[in-house]
Order: C-alpha cells, then sequence, then structure tokens
C-alpha cells in the first residue's frame, strides 16, 4: 500500500480543538505524513506521544493529582467506565505499537497503515466525549 489515502483520513480530525486544549499542534498532522513516508516507526512512536497526552488530560480531569504510567492511566479510567470496549482496545493497541515501534529497528509502513485509523477512531472518540462539541 502507498498510503494516498492517509492525507484524507488525518484531515478529518479537527486539529484545531486538539490545539486549542493544548493536546497537540495542527501542524502535527502533516509531521505525521512526512514521518510515514520516511520512518513509519517514528511515527507510530508519534502517536503514542500524542494519544498519552490526551489520556494524561483525562485522567488528570478525573483523578486530579494522581500519577501513572499510560497503561495505569488507560486501565483507571476504563476501570471507571469512560471508555467504550473497543476504544480501550484501540488505546492498548496504540500503546503496544508504538512501545514496539520505539523500541525495534524495523516497522514497515503496512504497520502504520493499520495503526493510523484507530488512532483517528480514537481522536474522534476524545473530541467527541471528552472535549464535547465545539
Amino acid at each position: 500500500m502507498d498510503g494516498c489515502w492517509l492525507p484524507a483520513l488525518l484531515s478529518q480530525v479537527d486539529w484545531s480543538r486538539l490545539e486549542k486544549a493544548g493536546l497537540a499542534k495542527s501542524e502535527e498532522a502533516t509531521q505525521l505524513l512526512e514521518l510515514f513516508r520516511v520512518d513509519p516507526g517514528s511515527t507510530l512512536t508519534k502517536i503514542r506521544v500524542l494519544i498519552e497526552k490526551m489520556i494524561t488530560h483525562l485522567f488528570q480531569k478525573h483523578f486530579p493529582g494522581q500519577r501513572a504510567n499510560l497503561a495505569g492511566m488507560i486501565q483507571r479510567l476504563n476501570d471507571a467506565g469512560y471508555f467504550p470496549s473497543i476504544i480501550y482496545a484501540s488505546l492498548n493497541f496504540i500503546r503496544i505499537t508504538g512501545n514496539i515501534a520505539a523500541h525495534d529497528t524495523i516497522v514497515e509502513k503496512e504497520d502504520a497503515e493499520v495503526v493510523l485509523p484507530v488512532f483517528v477512531r480514537f481522536v474522534e472518540f476524545y473530541l467527541d466525549s471528552v472535549l464535547g462539541s465545539a
């Protein structure tokens, strides 16, 4: 696959709302596309970092002053009922693939192509369920 559909997929995200919340910058969509072309592993790592920012924001909102690693935050939020089952599974998938990419030497473009739509789905959930309608 050549990833020609990725710009359209990433353009579905309202990056300005993430930027307004201090969670991502609008140009990060372009950065993801550039990374995908040259280093799919870094794309997965970048996606994991973006997810961690959003999860940390949500975690601090519901568990102020408490700390946990990304896996722990996802688990606690899930235990508290904040995620539908498919979103919970998606978050763990993104977290694990980001960890693999950060520590392995070879990640194929096809791997990143699988993760990007899952990332976009989570961001859509986050924008709707956490940040609310604009």
